[in-house]
């Protein structure tokens, strides 16, 4: 429980330093702004999820096999491969927006999808370096690296109000530089893990790209859903219904920090109990946590809405999509130990699988409701097809479960509950 709770504190301060960044917009932009904001907070969590969370996932798994041999060197190498080719992707990303855009019509133009690429870079680079302390089971230096990267990002945040009024040009630089500056200061608490030396060839980057491509397409195919909202409100609905949409949904992901942080514990935990009979009763106890989390996340939502209009007339006009969205994130929390187990029976395709079945039924469904009813339309049908998602996820992780190991489960839940 003390290392969920460092995870924790470290992504409850980047967290909050996201919030300053999004009530800064609130408070300077209109609505139809606010869904530009939107989209491009959306274009960056898509690219950062893509190739981030793959090489999040592939850094941690092969990183913990390299240092249970007792081989650092091969170790630090395989951090080494991940952050540059993170540095790559982003700026092949950022490259690519800039020749798309004097080709084709986009919601942005594209020097601002330039920048929301880079700005996925940052965090590409940072989520790396965390992979390679989490692995060390080095809490305290992940927290460290969340305040470094709170500090460069307020400070940044700071100097684009120097230079006047704030416009979504100078936001988006602040997040670039914050988080750019935080993700390349923290790979200084790597260099413990340096001190054998650096292993890096071409068979060491075939092997990562290799594991990372079932969680890149999997987090790809579960970020594209999570953030489609505003392309299909700004596409159906205009630009105010996505900026309400966006008001609704960006402050509930604060509680998603809770998520992840169990997450980023989950994972790792997950990939040593790996070929271990203790993988099914740590199943157990994850699941009831999970659970036990999201129904606390529902009921602070219910607590807190009412206190959002004090943030401004922006925030009071999305107010009722508060709870949903909560409602939505607290389904999602449910699958994360699930998703973790996965990776532990070293069996990530499923993963994957649990998230494209569904795709086809958020689309129909936001094609529809979004159509009609706007940003509530939106958020119901994020909703249901989370619902959709936990019942296959739970379906796929009991086929893999032999007999008694589904028994060990349900005990497990039964005596915890």
């Amino acid at each position: 429980m003390r290392n969920i709770l460092t995870l924790l504190a470290g992504n409850c301060l980047g967290t909050v330093v996201g919030a300053v960044f999004f009530l800064s917009a609130s408070r300077n932009f209109s609505l139809s702004q606010m869904g530009l904001y939107g989209v491009a907070i959306s274009v960056q969590w898509i690219l950062a999820g893509i190739a981030g969370t793959g090489l999040h996932v592939a850094t941690v798994r092969l990183t913990t096999a390299h240092l249970s041999a007792g081989n650092r060197a091969a170790a630090a190498g395989v951090v080494a491969l991940a952050v540059m080719t993170a540095s790559a992707i982003s700026l092949s990303a950022a490259a690519f927006c800039l020749v798309l855009s004097r080709v084709v019509s986009l919601f942005l133009p594209g020097e601002l999808l330039a920048m929301a690429a880079l700005w996925a870079g940052g965090r590409l680079v940072l989520e790396c370096v965390r992979a390679g302390l989490l692995v060390q089971q080095q809490y305290t230096r992940v927290c460290l690296l969340m305040c470094l990267s709170a500090i460069t990002g307020l400070g940044s945040l700071g100097v684009a109000f120097l230079r006047g009024p704030l416009t979504l040009e100078s936001l988006l630089a602040a997040h670039v530089f914050g988080l750019g500056a935080g993700a390349i200061g923290g790979l200084a608490f790597l260099l413990p893990l340096c001190d054998s030396g650096i292993q890096v060839s071409t068979g060491r980057l075939r092997e990562l790209c290799v594991y990372a491509w079932w969680p890149a397409l999997s987090e790809g195919s579960r970020l594209v859903q999570a953030n489609i909202g505003p392309f299909v409100l700004v596409s159906l609905a205009g630009p105010v219904e996505a900026g309400l949409f966006s008001l609704g949904r960006y402050p509930a992901y604060l509680f998603d920090m809770i998520g992840v942080s169990l997450f980023q514990y989950w994972l790792p935990a997950a990939a040593r109990e790996a070929g271990n009979k203790r993988l099914v009763p740590f199943l157990g106890r994850q699941l009831q946590l999970a659970s036990a989390v999201g129904l606390c996340l529902l009921l602070s939502a219910v607590a807190v809405r009412p206190f959002l209009p004090w943030l401004g007339s922006n925030f009071a006009a999305a107010a009722s999509l508060f709870v949903l969205n909560a409602l939505d994130i607290a389904l999602f929390v449910l699958i994360r130990p699930i998703e973790a187990a996965y990776h532990g029976l070293r069996k990530p395709h499923l993963e994957l699988l649990a998230r494209v079945s569904r795709f086809p039924l958020l689309l129909g469904a936001a094609l529809v409701l979004a159509y009609r009813f706007g940003a509530v339309g939106m958020v119901w049908a994020q909703i249901l097809s989370n619902l959709v998602a936990l019942g296959v996820a739970s379906w796929l992780l009991w086929r893999e479960l032999d007999p008694g190991a589904r028994v060990q489960v349900l005990n497990t839940l039964y005596r915890r509950g």
